[in-house]
């Protein structure tokens, strides 16, 4: 049907163009046109109009991603209680604990007497014994304060008091130990003799209280005097028999002669180490000796016969 009209239509065109046609002409033949022509407008081709693909599009407004208006805006309640187990983390793994690395004391005991110290135990277990005749003294050091020995201290006779001074150390130490318990160590103090015969250090030294008079002490005593031109003196307290562990009836193991001043500040030294002994007198070898009687224990002070003996800056260091 097409074709026809289509044609019809180009011969009506082409006559109204021609040199010489009417218009009359030209209705005359349109009057004679085809009887389908009209077909046209009312088939408007009906496979065209709808093409409804592009229009609805139904998939993208009417259904909306549901998972996107479900999951609610808020964060996971799982999460929240983490930060602060997190926050105390940092002190813990950056902070060395002062027991994981504990930084030892470079000595087991000292004390320079700047100030009276009531770690020094004197011994009293004998009548004639008076624990004052022990006493410290802001003058009576090598530089300020320091001890005293002081035989003749409140006696109206000297000879009614006790001849054997001994004051100790019973600790605990600086590493909060028993110092009864020392093995092996460096002993030094500084010792001046005033007026009298024999003082020095205890060392090695075992005590137990309440016993019967004069006991119980165990060591050796390293001393000096300046009567007589002099001496150096070792002594170790007896282990067995009537007088073991009595504290003025030691065993003398040398005295050799050695140059001492009244009134002179030495500084005494005791290095033990197993059944090894030293000693020394400002550094001077004095004693090199081997004995095993008593292998371990604490410190002190003795004197004998000393109406005026002084002890200055106690020092007791291990040796490893």
């Amino acid at each position: 049907m097409r074709k026809p009209v289509l044609s019809f239509i180009i011969i009506l065109a082409a006559l109204a163009a021609a040199p010489g046609c009417s218009v009359d002409d030209v209705r005359s033949m349109a009057a004679r046109a085809p009887t389908a022509m009209p077909t046209l407008t009312k088939t408007p081709r009906p496979t065209y109009t709808p093409i409804p693909t592009h229009t609805p599009t139904p998939t993208v407004t009417s259904t909306p991603v549901p998972t996107l208006t479900s999951v609610p805006p808020t964060p996971a309640p799982t999460l929240t209680p983490a930060p602060p187990t997190d926050t105390p983390v940092p002190p813990t793994t950056t902070a060395v604990p002062p027991t994981s690395t504990p930084t030892p004391v470079p000595f087991l005991f000292q004390d320079n007497f700047d100030q009276d110290d009531a770690r020094w135990t004197d011994f009293t277990n004998y009548w004639r014994l008076k624990d004052h005749q022990w006493y410290w003294g802001a003058d009576l050091g090598l530089s300020g304060g320091g001890l005293r020995h002081e035989l003749c201290l409140n006696q109206s006779d000297c000879e009614r008091g006790a001849h054997d001074a001994l004051t100790m150390f019973l600790g605990p130490d600086a590493r909060g130990n028993d110092p009864q318990e020392w093995t092996d160590y460096r002993y030094t103090a500084k010792v001046r003799l005033g007026d009298g015969d024999w003082a020095g250090l205890w060392f090695r030294g075992t005590y137990v209280p309440d016993q019967p008079s004069g006991r119980y002490v165990g060591g050796y005593y390293f001393e000096i005097k300046y009567v007589s031109g002099g001496k150096v003196g070792l002594q170790k307290l007896r282990t067995s028999g009537d007088t073991a562990g009595y504290w003025s009836d030691p065993i003398r193991v040398g005295a050799p002669r050695y140059e001492i001043q009244q009134g002179q500040w030495y500084t005494m030294k005791v290095e033990v180490r197993g059944d090894h002994i030293l000693c020394f007198i400002d550094d001077e070898l004095v004693f090199d000796v081997y004995d095993s009687d008593w292998p371990h224990g604490t410190v002190g002070f003795w004197g004998y016969q000393m109406n005026d003996a002084r002890f200055d800056e106690a020092l007791v260091e291990p040796l490893t």
